[in-house]
């Protein structure tokens, strides 16, 4: 299309013609959409999230991990249907909105686990799992280890000198 497309800037050249604002106007377009094209900047694919479409939801479902949001809530947030943002949402990620959702909470507990003291029942608690056991069941099924030696908290001296600071010896 390129080479089509210099050769027609060319043949209006040799006319001796001034060449028409039109053909002029359809070669810098062309030439543009194709520079784009080869420059990677056109990000959009068909069927997918635009990267702001995805980025807000995402944003939103961090935010607000401990709370109950629904698939309709996160589709408002890019002003979506919600038909239409799981399937793009899914394109765009490759997962079903609840499996990105329950990795979203497992990154978000990594984060927590080994930054704080927090127990695994209050860190459950924070990405929305209602019990320790089922924190305790998905986390190391999305992450490969569990919660307790991804802290560093597994060994018995851990759990000895937690203990003696909870009691204040």
């Amino acid at each position: 299309m390129m080479e089509q497309a210099g050769r027609w800037l060319f043949e209006e050249l040799d006319d001796r013609h001034a060449p028409s604002r039109p053909l002029w106007d359809a070669a810098a377009i062309t030439f543009g959409l194709r520079l784009l094209r080869l420059s990677g900047a056109n990000r959009y694919q068909s069927g997918r999230l635009a990267v702001w479409q995805q980025r807000r939801p995402t944003d939103c479902l961090t935010g607000h991990l401990g709370e109950e949001i629904t698939l309709e809530q996160l589709a408002e947030v890019p002003e979506l249907s919600t038909l239409h943002f799981a399937r793009a949402s899914k394109r765009s990620t490759g997962l079903p909105s609840h499996i990105y959702l329950r990795r979203l909470c497992c990154e978000k507990a990594k984060e927590v686990l080994t930054r704080s003291n927090l127990s695994i029942t209050e860190i459950a608690a924070r990405v929305g799992d209602e019990t320790p056991q089922a924190f305790a069941h998905m986390f190391p099924a999305e992450v490969g280890a569990s919660p307790a030696s991804t802290s560093g908290r597994a060994g018995p001296e851990h759990q000895r000198s937690h203990h003696h600071r909870a009691s204040g010896a």
